[in-house]
Order: structure tokens, then sequence, then C-alpha cells
């Protein structure tokens, strides 16, 4: 596995863009994410993949604070090594904070 933390929307959308319009209508927020019609500052924002041994990303999460992380899993293919998988070589500062339902 292999965890890519993007830095740039431009670069995120280029990678995960095709995959997400794949399922258009389950994909709408982090679709609506990269578009970034409405010009928000990302700079707070986590962009990230996760991708198989061959290279082809198998998750994509998204997070916007104050919002929680929104994760597709490619073709709605359940991949539990991927949803598992810390990456040790990474640091992110996560705010844990209830589930609103």
């Amino acid at each position: 596995m292999e965890f890519t933390k993007y830095d740039s929307l431009e670069a995120f959308g280029a990678d995960t863009l095709d995959i997400l319009l794949e399922n258009e209508v389950q994909n709408n927020l982090p679709i609506s994410f990269i578009r970034n019609e409405r010009g928000f500052d990302t700079s707070d924002w986590l962009l990230t993949t996760i991708k198989d041994g061959a290279g082809s990303i198998v998750l994509t999460a998204v997070c916007t604070p104050p919002y929680n992380l929104v994760m597709y899993e490619t073709k709605n293919k359940p991949n539990n090594e991927a949803i598992s998988y810390t990456p040790h070589d990474v640091s992110l500062e996560v705010e844990r904070r209830p589930l609103c339902i």
C-alpha cells in the first residue's frame, strides 16, 4: 500500500477525478471539492489516496475541517487493507470529535 497526501487540488484532481466520476452521484461531494467553484481556501484540507501494490488507487479520502472525513473505495469494492492501513512515515493531525448523524 502507498499513502499519498496531496498539497494541491490540481494534483489530487488529476489523480482521482476520473475514478470519482465513475460513480458521480455517490461522489458528488469530493467532486465538488476538486472543482472548488466557490474558491474556498484549501490550505487545511486533507486530500489523500491509498494505492495498491500495482499503483492503482483503491481508496480516496477528503476532509474539509471542521467536517468529517469522506472516503470512497474505488468501484465500491471493499478493501479492508486500505481502510486499516496506517502509514508509519506520515504524520497527520486529527481532531477526534463525535460523528453527527
